[in-house]
């Protein structure tokens, strides 16, 4: 065997271990630990296939520090979504109740922080790349840093690119091709794509341009294309399309006729046919309910959170209605309400457990349902009253909530894609999804399989339906958080 058909048989080999593993760790949807070995193989295969490449270019080089930071990069890398491997593991990482909480609600620090750390990470990384492989490159380390930057951007970029332009392709032909067939081909361009940004980051670009032949190239991707939509075809889609879900007007108002929640919006919209409406309730310090959505509250210029304010210091600078009077109305309206309780950094300890004491049994005999970020003030709700049905709101979209015990999840509809809504049903759990207002976004999350969808424009959403041929190339842009 030549060298040069060795190494076409060591970079088909990346890719088919790329392909393989995209196609299977998007199918485990409920065991953490599969996942994490079958991501622990591939990247295992993958170093050890760049450092053979890597040998091939340089023999004197340390075979096993090739490997190790080969790995390392792997796994620094993954964050920009290659080989699909970055949904499925975020989505497995266990956590409990009160640390998706805590998480939540510092959701911005903590993502400002994240950001810092994976930068500095990077920092690192392009220093090890450099002194390993790069010394006579002429640049300084901060523009090795920059570098690699650029190429991780450029490889996020280019695989929304093809997602784009596949389900533009699919728009185009309104239907008249096979969804199996553009997904295999987005599995297969899109590893391919990112093989080659990798080779390059890895400073194998040089093998790729030695062995490169656009006829090799074009067999080994249409052979992977026909294997990969074969394999698919005989694959249940994750999840079901539906037309019939719930419409949940969000805070009370139906295209801002109204302000948010207060009784004068619910006698506007109640009892007009909606399954749900939506609010938002704060507890204040005299742990008074009070229909309020933000956390703050200004008085006299100063922003103060509703939990540190008396009822009385509240209603002398801001007009609001009392829970229990907006509670009445709903139920005078026979309008079911879905309830959220706000939470943060110093909400009392036993707001859900105040909560139920003084609304739980009116609640239970309206039919009406809680949700909240906050998993312990659910779960004390459902201590006390266990007829009233309790959600975990999420705007992370990450980490395995299956494992906490709600009766159904609202999820933050942006990162919202088929793996996490077939993670969440499988375990028997209704998802709502938020804050859906184009019609884009409400035929997605049909598409998707959502029970019921929280909007602010109601009126707007019982008109739109899904024709899952046509729509199709919403699910096809959807996959974007396949890969991110």
């Amino acid at each position: 065997m030549s060298v040069n058909f060795k190494d076409k048989l060591e970079l088909t080999s990346i890719l088919l271990v790329a392909i393989v593993t995209n196609l299977i760790i998007g199918r485990v949807l409920n065991s953490p630990m599969v996942t994490f070995i079958i991501i622990l193989i591939s990247l295992l295969i993958q170093a050890g296939l760049v450092t053979s490449l890597r040998n091939k270019l340089d023999d004197r080089s340390s075979s096993y520090k090739n490997f190790g930071l080969y790995f390392i990069s792997l796994i620094l890398i993954l964050p920009t979504g290659i080989m699909g491997i970055f949904t499925p593991l975020k989505m497995n990482i266990p956590v409990t109740g009160a640390m998706l909480t805590w998480l939540t609600i510092n959701r911005r620090i903590l993502i400002l922080i994240g950001v810092i750390v994976y930068l500095a990470a990077l920092f690192f990384l392009s220093t090890a790349l450099h002194d390993a492989f790069r010394k006579n490159s002429g640049k300084s380390l901060f523009k090795e840093w920059l570098k690699l930057i650029f190429e991780l951007f450029e490889l996020v970029i280019g695989t929304f690119l093809i997602i784009f332009v596949m389900a533009g392709i699919a728009r185009v032909f309104n239907g008249g091709l096979s969804l199996t067939l553009i997904n295999a081909g987005i599995m297969v361009l899109v590893n391919y794509y990112q093989m080659r940004i990798c080779l390059k980051i890895f400073g194998l670009s040089d093998v790729k341009q030695k062995v490169h032949n656009n006829w090799h190239v074009i067999l080994t991707l249409g052979s992977c294309w026909l294997i990969v939509c074969g394999i698919q075809s005989t694959l249940k889609p994750l999840v079901t399309a539906r037309n019939n879900d719930k419409i949940v007007v969000h805070r009370g108002v139906i295209d801002g006729n109204g302000e948010y929640n207060r009784i004068s919006s619910l006698n506007k919209n109640g009892g007009k046919g909606y399954p749900f409406i939506e609010m938002d309730i704060q507890e204040t310090k005299d742990h008074q309910f009070i229909c309020q959505h933000d956390d703050t509250i200004d008085i006299q210029g100063k922003l103060q959170l509703v939990n540190s304010l008396t009822l009385k210091q509240i209603q002398k600078h801001k007009q609001t209605d009392l829970f229990g009077d907006y509670l009445k109305k709903a139920g005078k309206l026979r309008q079911k309400l879905i309830v959220e309780l706000k939470a943060t950094n110093i909400s009392s300890k036993n707001m859900g457990f105040a909560f139920v004491k003084q609304f739980g049994k009116q609640m239970a005999q309206q039919h009406n349902m809680v949700h909240s970020i906050d998993y312990q003030y659910l779960m004390q709700i459902k201590s006390l009253q266990p007829r009233i049905k309790v959600g975990l709101v999420t705007m992370l979209n990450v980490f395995d909530i299956t494992k906490l015990k709600p009766d159904f999840y609202t999820v933050q509809r942006v990162t919202m894609n088929d793996y996490l809504i077939a993670q969440c049903q499988s375990v028997g759990r209704p998802v709502f999804s938020w804050t859906n207002n184009s019609v884009m976004a409400m035929k997605t999350a049909k598409l998707l399989g959502v029970q019921g969808q929280v909007t602010d424009r109601a009126s707007l959403l019982k008109h739109v339906d899904i024709n899952q041929k046509k729509d199709a190339w919403l699910l096809i842009l959807n996959k974007v958080w396949d890969y991110a």
